[in-house]
């Protein structure tokens, strides 16, 4: 009995050896405990990155097209912003079924800059313009430039497979993977640069033009 009891203690302080080298050597490949021991070295630290954490900027930033040292503003006469408010108040008062598809577009592109141009793209994904985050992009599809797409179509890479989750906080989970406090700096910066040379106002412009039942 007296020898069980020692063989069972050895094993036990062999197996916590080997078990704090593995989470010493590399902390990543370390199995997470689960339960409450689990949360709390989770809080402490002590368990390494959480499983999926990645690191580093989004590698398609250096494939954005050129951006112009100086960008000449273009004229615009701001018809695309006004009609976008009317329909942007819809959007608040939870009308959006009442919008067809291009109300909906100019809605949600106004909306896009508006949110990226306060809060970046970080913002953006995390509030409520991020359940349409899909829908979003089809906007910009239709309505241009081909740069603001690029630049969004980069923003999307920083969820899995392009495709933010419907929920916000999954949202917010997904994008806390990422151990880059600046993602979004660089892209959040096109944005703001087509933002004041009214590229996007031009683009809304155009857009109800070519819909003038807008």
């Amino acid at each position: 009995m007296r020898t069980r009891v020692l063989y069972g203690v050895f094993a036990a302080l062999l197996i916590g050896y080997f078990a704090y080298v593995a989470v010493t050597r590399d902390p990543s490949k370390a199995s997470r405990p689960r339960g409450k021991v689990g949360l709390a070295l989770s809080l402490l630290g002590a368990t390494g990155p959480a499983p999926g954490s990645r690191s580093g900027r989004l590698l398609c930033v250096g494939s954005l097209p050129h951006a112009p040292a100086e960008r000449p503003k273009v004229a615009t006469t701001k018809m695309g912003q006004q009609v976008a408010a009317r329909l942007d108040a819809r959007l608040n008062v939870q009308l959006q079924d009442s919008l067809n598809e291009d109300q909906r577009d100019l809605a949600l592109y106004s909306r896009l800059i508006g949110e990226v141009g306060v809060n970046g793209f970080h913002g953006m994904f995390t509030n409520t313009l991020g359940n349409k985050a899909l829908r979003t992009r089809e906007a910009i599809v239709r309505m241009g430039p081909p740069e603001l797409l690029a630049v969004y179509d980069c923003a999307l890479t920083a969820f899995p497979s392009s495709t933010p989750h419907q929920r916000s906080d999954k949202r917010f989970d997904e994008l806390r993977a990422w151990s880059e406090p600046g993602l979004f700096r660089e892209l959040d910066q096109r944005v703001s640069d087509l933002t004041a040379s009214h590229e996007l106002d031009k683009a809304m412009d155009d857009y109800v033009s070519r819909h003038p039942a807008l």
